[in-house]
Parts: structure tokens; sequence; C-alpha cells
């Protein structure tokens, strides 16, 4: 990719993200603590989802590869970028689920 086309394609992103996270009306509310603490469940999820790939990886290509086997660089790209998508999932779902749970107009 050229110098252009990589700043095209930087100028989509953010202004994509611009447009996502703006406000549609002034009375919005953007967060309450309910939100807050939804997030925060969830990030936590997602980092000991992110601990526990990363240690499964580490015992899975240990008994795959051995001490002295060597792996292929992409490979290992592969792999993070698949812990990653995988964390965001891990996310996501914990941010529905807890939701869903949350009961009628805001009840518990």
């Amino acid at each position: 990719m050229n110098l252009l086309g990589g700043t095209l394609l930087f100028g989509l992103v953010v202004t994509w993200v611009i447009f996502i996270c703006k406000k549609q009306s002034p009375t919005e509310v953007e967060t309450d603590e309910r939100d807050k603490l939804i997030q925060t469940r969830a990030i936590v999820a997602s980092f000991i989802s992110v601990g526990i790939l990363i240690a499964l990886t580490c015992l899975i290509l240990r008994f795959i590869v051995g001490i002295s086997g060597t792996i292929a660089v992409w490979e290992l790209t592969l792999i993070n970028f698949l812990i990653f998508e995988v964390a965001l999932l891990v996310y996501s779902v914990a941010i529905l689920v807890q939701y869903g749970l949350g009961g009628r107009d805001g009840e518990k």
C-alpha cells in the first residue's frame, strides 16, 4: 500500500470513529453508574480470557513443538490476532449478557 492509500484509509477510519462516537441529541445521557459497572465487568472478563488463552497457547505449543522446536513468525502473529479477536468477542458477549440480565426498565 502506498502512502496515499494509507493516508486515505487512516482518514476514513478516523471519520468513521467520529461518526460512531457522536451523540444523537444534546439531551442523550452518555453513561450512568450501571453502564460503567457493566463495562468494568466486561473488561475484567476480557482480560481473564486473554490470560487463560495465552497460558493455553503456551502449553499447547510446548507439547506440539517441543522445547527445541521452532514456529514461524506468521503463525505467532496469527495466534496473537486470534487471541485479540476472542478477547473482543468475550467483551461483547459479557456486555450483552449483563444488559440482558438487567430486568425490565432497569430493575434488578
